[in-house]
């Protein structure tokens, strides 16, 4: 039976209100970066997951940070800000947001700016360190348990994390890795140099 366009939307858009979006969003940890790329102080990195973007950071302390990506102030991307002394600060006017995604510092906020700061909050997400992945979950409400996974627990020396920017839906990525006919057809020269696939 052939997929109609209306079934094959429905099993594949993440973006916007999508109705598998947000269910992926709300019931699962999403791998979002391996762990060793992110360092102290060390620069912010813009990850896209489930149709949206968001910033991820490791603040001074070694603690992970996932906010949504744009500044509330004037939506300058905070991938391009300076992460340093337990925050992230946007590279627009100077405004700092911590791991939580308060808003501590507002240089240009020359009034009350205490009071303004606790004003401002942008959306954070629940992150965890596990088998040298950074996991994250994008939901909202209660943060469910992270899942039993077996690999996860291994030691350092027995898996090997890496990453690879696929332009492509994840249903369309796992349908051709099981398709044996389309890994023959399509990928013949991986195929004929006896790569891997």
């Amino acid at each position: 039976m052939a997929l109609t366009a209306q079934d094959y939307d429905m099993m594949t858009l993440v973006e916007g209100d999508a109705p598998l979006g947000g269910m992926l969003r709300q019931h699962y940890w999403l791998p979002a970066i391996p762990a060793d790329k992110l360092e102290a102080d060390g620069r912010p990195y813009r990850v896209r997951l489930v149709g949206r973007n968001y910033v991820i950071f490791r603040n001074t302390d070694g603690v992970v940070g996932i906010l949504d990506e744009l500044c509330p102030h004037r939506r300058a991307s905070l991938a391009l800000g300076q992460n340093r002394e337990n925050g992230l600060t946007c590279i627009y006017h100077g405004w700092k947001f911590d791991v939580d995604g308060n808003l501590v510092d507002a240089p240009n906020v020359e009034t009350n700016r205490e009071a303004f700061c606790k004003s401002v909050k942008l959306n954070r997400y629940k992150a965890v360190e596990r088998g040298g992945i950074i996991w994250v979950w994008l939901g909202t409400g209660a943060v469910p348990h992270f899942p039993a996974l077996p690999f996860v627990d291994l030691p350092a020396d027995q898996r090997s994390v890496t990453s690879v920017e696929c332009p492509t839906n994840y249903l369309q990525g796992v349908e051709a890795s099981m398709d044996t006919t389309h890994v023959s057809f399509l990928h013949q020269s991986v195929v004929e140099l006896g790569g891997n696939t």
